[in-house]
């Protein structure tokens, strides 16, 4: 189904003042949000037609969330390389001050990482440590340049809090800038 882009405002458009929530008409609300859940669930294929017909990568919800921090949050690696590769900015910050890498922390600190009974299906033996979704989704945003140190908490500050031993070196091992 083709996306009704003709009817939302781009940054080109002359405004006297930046469009709000509060002024913007209940379909492009609605849009919006359609763009926004579907970084959390990983719709690829939305996010890559919306981007594609002139959607902002670095769009953010009333929350100042960006679609990387949604994806990152959620879990969703394939989308999070992909708004990468579009240069979504992966040292954004929300309206609370954190950071697109805490968030991926923060995931990472409960996410699965050993899997148990022998050699599965993938080959992964028993004991053997497989990435979760959470750790790629860190190291893509360090190898996009991610600041450590940005927000609050920061990413550092929060693999200390969440004693997330396996990113410490990566992590709290980069000099601070």
């Amino acid at each position: 189904m083709p996306l009704p882009m003709d009817r939302m405002p781009t940054s080109s458009s002359p405004t006297k003042a930046p469009l709000s929530a509060s002024t913007l008409p209940p379909a492009a609300i609605a849009l919006a949000t359609r763009f926004f859940n579907a970084a959390r669930t990983g719709d690829l294929a939305l996010i890559h037609q919306a981007i594609s017909a002139g959607l902002p990568v670095n769009l953010t919800n009333d929350k100042g969330d960006t679609l990387l921090m949604l994806a990152s949050y959620h879990t969703q690696p394939a989308l999070v390389r992909y708004l990468l590769q579009q240069h979504a900015d992966p040292d954004a910050l929300n309206e609370r001050g954190q950071s697109v890498l805490a968030g991926a922390v923060f995931k990472a600190a409960g996410g699965p990482r050993v899997r148990s009974g022998g050699l599965d299906g993938d080959g992964v033996a028993e004991g053997e440590e497989e990435k979760s979704d959470a750790d790629q989704i860190i190291e893509m945003l360090l190898e996009a340049g991610a600041d450590v140190d940005r927000g609050r908490p920061s990413a550092r500050e929060s693999v200390e809090m969440f004693r997330v031993e396996r990113w410490k070196g990566s992590i709290c091992g980069v000099e601070r800038g």
